[in-house]
């Protein structure tokens, strides 16, 4: 996040009209949840405990800020179409 920061502010642009943006991540699964194939070897993806760790730090300092994509969008932040 911080170097998402460092970016923005290195191409911000007084006068211009901004959007809000989201980012997505894929392929979350739960620990001990996936169903493997019937000889498949699951490995951890590395890094995976780490990120979970952060998106819920993310939304202990406050409600909302990082979801799932499953779980649907706020009628504000849905996509223009």
């Amino acid at each position: 996040i911080a170097a998402a920061c460092r970016a923005l502010n290195h191409v911000w642009r007084e006068g211009y009209r901004y959007m809000k943006a989201g980012v997505m991540l894929a392929d979350f699964t739960p620990s001990g949840i996936a169903q493997p194939g019937l000889f498949d070897e699951i490995q951890p993806r590395k890094n995976s405990e780490k990120l979970m760790k952060t998106l819920d730090e993310l939304n202990q300092s406050g409600k909302g800020k990082v979801w799932f994509a499953g779980r649907g969008t706020a009628p504000e932040w849905q996509m223009k179409r």
